[in-house]
Parts: structure tokens; C-alpha cells; sequence
């Protein structure tokens, strides 16, 4: 074998390409589960056996609890919030020839993420939903970035490269939140609770738990483009891992 290096990379490049058929999976399966799911009525839901492991799909608006939430860092009225400060670090390093890199990460400073119970209602009932563990898809209230006081990794427009370290370049802030009277998709597993039947997340994580500001049909196309790119990209470096593999010999 003469370039063994490019097994090597051919290794690597079909790890990439085994993540991103996984995420092709977790894609396809969140379309499947809300297809297959038909939307019910919040009463037929309230009034079924109530035994787990059962998945429903509700549509309605949602009801604040008591007390009302207000979100961290927007302070608005809301059921639901997730908030986020990320710093944007620069890291400088060298390879072994002595050659500087750089490359830019993103570390969580700071989350919040709220747990109170939350009712969403249509024209037959009331019921509530736990956002523990959901994936929830919220109404975006807050998104900037601030710069941090000028250091040897952003000043003079890099034209001067720094020493080897971690250089903290900004701030990130986002904020999303579940506001009062909202309409939302739902999809999740019904549980009978100790009050009151309840919509969750599977404790498995074998199955679709979302609540969504977006509609179902909204949720199910950017899904299927995404389903056309992870294929594409797939298919582009499995191409591209045997290439490589034929360029060794």
C-alpha cells in the first residue's frame, strides 16, 4: 500500500457519513411518527384508557399556569422559556511542524431552561403538558451577540496573529420562549398522571416528543429538505471514503 494516510482519511470520512445517516434516521423518524399520528380532539385524549405508551398528536392554544413565567433575560409573560449564553472563543494552537491554528467554539456560559407544567386547549378541553425532556420549538425573542473588549484574538482585523491561547471574542444570548395564547403542534406520549393525564416525553427516547409554534405541515417539509441534504451529503462522502481508498493502493 503506498499512501496508507488516505485510509486513514477514508476512516474518518465514513465516521462522517454513519453521523450523518444517524440524523438521516432521527429525521425520518419524526416524519413517520407525525404522519402516522392522527391529530385528536384534546377530550377523546382526556377521556382515553389512561395507560402509557400510548402517542397522541393535539393541536390547540396554549394556557398560561399559575403563576405566570417570565423569561430570564427578556422578562416577558410566557409558560415555556430557554435561555442561553454562549461565549465565542478563539482558540490559537500549533501543530507539530510549529505552524499556528485557529478555529472558533461556542461554550455555554450560562442555560435556563423552565419545568413548569403548561396547558394547551382547543374547543373540547384542557390539558396539560410537561416539558421535560420535549423538544420544544418556541417563539424566538432574543439573538445577539456582543463583542468583547478588544484582545490579541480580534484586534487589527487579525492581520496580527496571536500567541497560542483561548481568546474570548463575544457574547451570545437567545432566548425562546411559549407565550400566552400561542397555537401549537404537539406530538408525545400520553401518561395518566397522579391528578390528571398529562402529554410527555417517552422516558426511552424511542419516539416523537415536540411542541411546536410552527404547524405540523410547516414541521414536515423542512424536515423532508433536510431529509434531501443529509441523502446528498451522504451519498457525497461515501463517494468520496472509497475514492480515497482507491487512491492507497
Amino acid at each position: 500500500m503506498r499512501y496508507p494516510e488516505y485510509i486513514a482519511l477514508a476512516v474518518a470520512i465514513f465516521a462522517v457519513s454513519a453521523y450523518i445517516a444517524y440524523e438521516w434516521y432521527k429525521l425520518w423518524r419524526k416524519i413517520n411518527d407525525m404522519v402516522k399520528t392522527p391529530t385528536s380532539t384534546i377530550a377523546s385524549v382526556l377521556n382515553a384508557p389512561r395507560s402509557r405508551g400510548r402517542m397522541v398528536e393535539i393541536k390547540g392554544t396554549i394556557v398560561a399556569g399559575d403563576p405566570m413565567l417570565h423569561s430570564p433575560y427578556t422578562d416577558r409573560d410566557c409558560v415555556f422559556y430557554h435561555s442561553v449564553k454562549k461565549d465565542k472563543i478563539k482558540d490559537v494552537s500549533r501543530d507539530m511542524g510549529g505552524k499556528k491554528r485557529s478555529h472558533i467554539r461556542y461554550q455555554v456560559a450560562e442555560e435556563f431552561r423552565s419545568d413548569k407544567l403548561f396547558y394547551v386547549e382547543d374547543r373540547t378541553g384542557k390539558i396539560a403538558i410537561d416539558p421535560l425532556g420535549l423538544e420544544i420549538e418556541g417563539q424566538q425573542v432574543l439573538n445577539t451577540e456582543k463583542a468583547c473588549d478588544v484582545s490579541p484574538g480580534n484586534s487589527l482585523f487579525g492581520l496580527f496573529s496571536p500567541p497560542p491561547g483561548d481568546y474570548y471574542l463575544a457574547v451570545l444570548k437567545e432566548e425562546h420562549i411559549l407565550p400566552p395564547k400561542k397555537r401549537v403542534y404537539v406530538i408525545g406520549e400520553l401518561y395518566p398522571g397522579k391528578k390528571e393525564p398529562f402529554i410527555g416525553a417517552p422516558l426511552e427516547k424511542t419516539s416523537t416528543a415536540l411542541v411546536s409554534v410552527k404547524t405540523e405541515e410547516t414541521i414536515i417539509e423542512e424536515h423532508k429538505r433536510q431529509l434531501y441534504f443529509h441523502s446528498f451529503a451522504w451519498l457525497l462522502l461515501v463517494v468520496a471514503g472509497f475514492v480515497f481508498i482507491g487512491m492507497a493502493k
